[in-house]
C-alpha cells in the first residue's frame, strides 16, 4: 500500500475484489461475447465459435471469417488458445 491509496483520514479505498461464484461466471458475458477457437468439425480444420455458456455456435473455415461472424450477431470475439 502507498499514500495514493490512502484518504486523508488514513482510510484504505481501494477496490475490493472478490471471487464470483462458478455459477455466475458461467453466464458472465452470455450475451455479450463469443469465443473463437482453432478446432476440427467434420474433418475440417478452422475455427470454431462458442457462445460465452460453451455451446458451439458456429464454425468457420479462417479466423477472420469466425471474427466477422461473432461481429454480425453484435457480439464481441475473444480469442482462445
Amino acid at each position: 500500500m502507498n499514500d495514493k491509496t490512502k484518504e486523508p483520514d488514513g482510510a484504505d479505498n481501494r477496490p475490493i475484489m472478490v471471487s464470483p461464484s462458478s455459477e455466475s461466471f458461467a453466464f458472465w458475458g452470455v450475451d455479450e461475447v463469443a469465443y473463437v477457437k482453432p478446432g476440427l468439425v467434420d474433418g475440417n480444420n478452422g475455427f470454431v465459435i462458442y457462445c460465452a455458456d460453451g455451446q458451439e455456435f458456429g464454425f468457420a473455415p479462417d479466423r477472420d471469417t469466425a471474427v466477422a461472424a461473432a461481429l454480425q450477431f453484435d457480439l464481441v470475439p475473444l480469442s482462445v488458445h
